[in-house]
């Protein structure tokens, strides 16, 4: 569900240790795998920091909902009509090949 910023790899998990003992974070999957295609700096986000974070977006969400009602079920619903559309797009790019494919197994048979 994490992805950095800069080059869209996943974030890994990691417990690093510091002075204090354990320190949790979440570092780039591009710079810890090093591949050539998503190589990416060294940085991470530290587990309260992020926790914190979301929170806070969390509070802005519900803020937005009980204040704003209208404009709140406005954007969801701009939202998920977007991710349907994308979502039939997908399939429907999906669907061509697969027709072809039962097209020459039935000419096969």
């Amino acid at each position: 569900m994490l992805y950095c910023a800069d080059c869209g790899s996943p974030l890994h998990f990691s417990t690093g240790s510091n002075t204090s003992g354990k320190d949790p974070r979440y570092i780039c999957g591009g710079y810890r795998k090093r591949s050539a295609e998503k190589y990416c700096t060294a940085h991470y986000i530290r587990q309260p920091v992020l926790e914190e974070l979301v929170l806070e977006n969390l509070r802005q969400i519900v803020k937005l909902a009980t204040e704003q009602e209208k404009e709140f079920v406005r954007l969801i619903m701009n939202y998920t009509l977007s991710k349907q559309q994308e979502d039939v797009k997908t399939l429907q790019k999906n669907l061509a090949p697969k027709e072809h494919r039962i097209l020459e197994l039935d000419r096969i048979i």
